[in-house]
This record gives structure tokens, C-alpha cells and sequence, in this order.
């Protein structure tokens, strides 16, 4: 995954290189697509999303928006492989948040973060 990191910043490089908005734009299509078969899946079995349910996946879209704009901004202005880092560094952060609000978070979680963290350094 970090590798399309280097990918997008060498394609930012070029001269005629598209906006971070057609970026996050079209990542967000390929997204869409991914999920289209469980969704039509989903519509033939008649199985629709409660209110909770859109509500939060919404909130988690616009989380998701965000981070993706600033992820494709920033690749204008920072290295490619600090980017990467950062972008390997949010599977370490996140159950530090989650234990830090109160989850809990499973061993193998711990175990899979370290890992990750030798991955990565």
C-alpha cells in the first residue's frame, strides 16, 4: 500500500499532472466499484440500512473524504516516503485511539502493531 504513495507523488511531479481533487476523485470510483457487487447483492435480498446504519456510514465517509484530500494535498508538498510512513503509521495510531476512548482493544491488535511498526520502520 505505501507503494502507491511513491506512485502518486512521482505522477504529481509531472507537469501536467491532475489536481488532488481528480485524484481522491477517481480513487473514490475505483472505492464505489469495490463495493457494487454487495450492494446490488444487498437491493435483491431486499435488505436496506437502518437510519443508524447510513448515519454512520456517512460520518465515517466524510472522515474519509477528508483524510483522502489532505493525503492527495500533501503529496504536492511533502516527500514520498514520509507520506508513505504517515500512511502506514494511521494501522498503529488507531487502537491507541481506540483504547484511549475506551475499546477494547484484543492482543493480537497489539501483536499486529508491532509487526507493523518493524514493517515500517
Amino acid at each position: 500500500y505505501a507503494s502507491v504513495t511513491i506512485d502518486l507523488r512521482s505522477l504529481a511531479l509531472l507537469g501536467n499532472a491532475p489536481s488532488a481533487s481528480v485524484l481522491s476523485s477517481i480513487r473514490g470510483a475505483f472505492v464505489a466499484l469495490c463495493f457494487l457487487p454487495t450492494a446490488l447483492d444487498l437491493i435483491a435480498k431486499d435488505a436496506y440500512p437502518t437510519r443508524k446504519q447510513v448515519v454512520a456510514s456517512l460520518e465515517m465517509a466524510i472522515y474519509n473524504l477528508g483524510s483522502q484530500g489532505l493525503f492527495a494535498a500533501g503529496l504536492y508538498f511533502l516527500d514520498a516516503s514520509f507520506a508513505s510512513f504517515l500512511a502506514q503509521a494511521s494501522v498503529i495510531v488507531t487502537p491507541f485511539l481506540s483504547k484511549y476512548f475506551g475499546d477494547k482493544v484484543p492482543t493480537s491488535t497489539w501483536i499486529a502493531c508491532v509487526v507493523a511498526l518493524v514493517g515500517i520502520a
